[in-house]
């Protein structure tokens, strides 16, 4: 009998994950993944499970928050710049965000500025950034029905097409409870001004950036 040659699955490179498997996390934080499992059940190591089944996964936040609780080295995981995708009609706030991200170049990359509507779900399956900021002004839809089509993409396929973003929609005052439970991570008014919209955004990602510079 001919043995099949066995094709070697490609080494996935932990740096650029934004989620995490239960193996991937033990590999990470060098313990047996029975140690990650229990944690994870038990509430200490924060994550979801992918929904019609029971594969337990980690954020990539969540993943930081646990490891520097306990003290792991980040070694493995070294610094990943994170990627803002800004559909905003306030001119204001998004020339605030191409300056401050310059500033903090060493955390960001460049922000990804879409110019419509139409390009939001394409920028957030392809370039997968760690956050989305919308303003509903900008969309045809409204903002409580994009942040339930983007809540349905932040998980699926095989493990290294998972897409996971924050999501941040800047909506009327009267519509953000509807959207928060569409799905949104934050909500803000039409009216919020870059700095406290920034700061929800280094909330959501658990960074810290040079003050007084917005």
């Amino acid at each position: 009998m001919v043995k099949k040659e066995r094709k070697n699955k490609k080494p996935v490179d932990l740096s650029t994950l934004s989620v995490f498997t239960t193996g991937q996390t033990a590999e990470v934080c060098q313990v047996s993944q029975q140690t990650i499992i229990r944690c994870f059940d038990e509430g200490i190591l924060k994550g979801f499970r992918v929904p019609g089944s029971k594969f337990r996964r980690i954020p990539r936040e969540a993943l930081y928050r646990f490891m520097l609780d306990n003290g792991i080295p980040m070694d493995i995981l070294e610094l990943r710049k994170r990627t803002i995708l800004v559909l905003d009609s306030n001119d204001h706030r998004r020339s605030a965000f191409i300056q401050k991200l310059a500033e903090n170049e060493a955390i960001f990359e460049g922000p990804v500025l879409a110019e419509s509507a139409f390009q939001i779900g394409w920028m957030v399956s392809n370039i997968k950034p760690d956050v989305a900021i919308i303003d509903a002004s900008c969309l045809d839809v409204s903002g409580a029905y994009v942040a339930a089509r983007i809540q349905n993409r932040r998980i699926r396929g095989q493990d290294d097409r998972l897409v996971s973003v924050h999501l941040v929609i800047i909506d009327e005052a009267n519509k953000l409870t509807e959207v928060q439970k569409a799905g949104a991570d934050k909500t803000f008014p039409t009216n919020v001004g870059f700095d406290q919209l920034f700061t929800g955004v280094c909330d959501l990602l658990q960074v810290s950036v040079q003050e007084g510079q917005s």
